[in-house]
């Protein structure tokens, strides 16, 4: 029998950004009462921008009319979700309550993901997230983090670009930075990426780095125990 900590791991496949964010905040209150264990969600969102407590509000861009636009408590600025891009919210009690490291610990996590594609993706003090070099060897930032913090316990969490369409990015300046800054996994890698296979590395290097066990749960299993909410 494992000694680890359990990690639920619930993967929504293709949900709206607001019931997810309202799901977020309900685990996380019942997380906070002790009454289920680390969580993590991963999901797709349909288009949608997001800013978080940094944004300028009065200058990040202009906004397709029939483009979601949403304000959170995460850190960080504005940033875009959509099909094709893999977001993962952790709902956990941090390691040592350091945000620092749970940050780089979420990188750590990314980069082993892609290995198999022959990315190296690395850190850059331009801009923290995720970066990789494209294929002519300019660096580009393909995952974003933006937590929020409540009593040592995160949400929200990581978005990373695996072969989503990079044009809604030309909207704002995403992070602080250019669009030209911004690609993705499939564009920053010679051989063709499968977000199934991402999405697996990742629950099991996160587990491995939090030193936990994922237990997988379907959306109706985390229906089934919305009582625990």
């Amino acid at each position: 029998m494992s000694t680890k900590n359990p990690l639920w791991v619930v993967d929504l496949g293709q949900q709206d950004y607001t019931t997810t964010w309202l799901m977020q905040k309900k685990i996380l209150e019942a997380k906070l009462q002790g009454k289920i264990p680390n969580v993590l969600l991963l999901v797709e969102h349909p288009p949608t921008y997001t800013r978080g407590r940094q944004a300028q509000r009065d200058n990040e861009g202009a906004f397709s009319n029939n483009t979601l636009l949403i304000d959170v408590e995460r850190g960080g600025r504005i940033t875009w979700h959509g099909p094709g891009q893999m977001v993962a919210y952790p709902i956990i009690h941090l390691p040592q309550a350091n945000i620092k490291k749970f940050v780089d610990i979420l990188i750590k996590v990314s980069a082993l993901s892609l290995k198999e594609y022959k990315i190296d993706a690395f850190c850059n003090q331009k801009s923290t997230g995720v970066w990789a070099n494209d294929l002519h060897g300019c660096p580009k930032k393909i995952g974003f983090i933006g937590l929020a913090v409540k009593r040592w316990i995160t949400y929200h969490g990581l978005s990373l670009n695996i072969n989503n369409n990079l044009e809604p990015f030309k909207m704002i300046s995403p992070c602080g930075l250019s669009s030209e800054d911004i690609s993705s996994v499939q564009q920053c890698s010679s051989i063709d990426v499968s977000a199934e296979i991402i999405k697996n590395n990742f629950v099991k290097f996160f587990s491995e780095a939090t030193e936990q066990e994922s237990i997988q749960l379907t959306p109706v299993d985390i229906a089934e125990k919305q009582d625990l909410f």
